[in-house]
């Protein structure tokens, strides 16, 4: 099944969410599948890399959040699918 492995701000415009596998393009740009503390994102991108070991699967999403972050956040992943059809089962982060 589809999980999210990790997730995290570097700068707190942006949060990069990973994945176990590849994700459906059009499930994990859908804005209403992720919350970061309790709002949606105003936008949501698959992040495709030729590094590592999935290569160009698309296993990164980098959201923005509706407010800039300056601390800890929660963060909420539903409905988001792999390229498989799988559904995602997520941590709290």
């Amino acid at each position: 099944a589809l999980a999210v492995v990790g997730a995290g701000s570097i700068d707190g415009n942006t949060v990069g969410v990973e994945f176990n596998q590849p994700v459906d393009p059009v499930t994990a740009v859908n804005l209403a599948n992720y919350t970061i503390n309790g709002a949606a994102p105003v936008s949501a991108r698959v992040f495709k890399t030729g590094l590592g070991p999935l290569g160009l699967d698309g296993v990164y999403v980098v959201l923005v959040p509706a407010t800039a972050l300056t601390g800890p956040f929660s963060l909420t992943v539903s409905a988001t699918t792999s390229k498989k059809a799988f559904f995602i089962v997520s941590p709290p982060f």
